[in-house]
């Protein structure tokens, strides 16, 4: 098992498809999980999560989150399942949409 914890700064630079570009400061704080189960059958879980607090656009809050897992099926062919997600409370576009999330799946084999 594996847990840390992060924080700093991050300067970056958006250009939306209107074609208005913003150069941005944000405080990061992000954090992760892994859980790790390596007995037949192996199991991987992995969480983690990011807020960005922008400190350039008044009120802008963005975050981004993944779940994923990975299971073995049977010896060395693993299921694997991943949920995102991200949020942004005042995109650069304003036709775009605030919130983003998904879900998907693959199969693999190691050898």
């Amino acid at each position: 098992m594996d847990i840390w914890i992060a924080g700093g700064l991050s300067a970056n630079r958006e250009a939306s498809t209107e074609g208005v570009v913003t150069n941005n400061m944000e405080a990061v704080l992000g954090t992760e999980f892994q859980l790790f189960k390596f007995h037949k059958p192996d199991i991987e879980i992995l969480l983690d999560w990011t807020i960005f607090r922008s400190l350039t656009v008044q009120d802008r809050i963005r975050h981004t989150g993944n779940i994923k897992a990975k299971f073995e099926v049977f010896r060395n062919f693993y299921f694997n399942l991943t949920f995102y997600e991200s949020f942004d409370s005042d995109p650069p576009s304003a036709s775009a949409a605030n919130d983003d999330f998904g879900i998907t799946t693959s199969i693999n084999y190691s050898f």
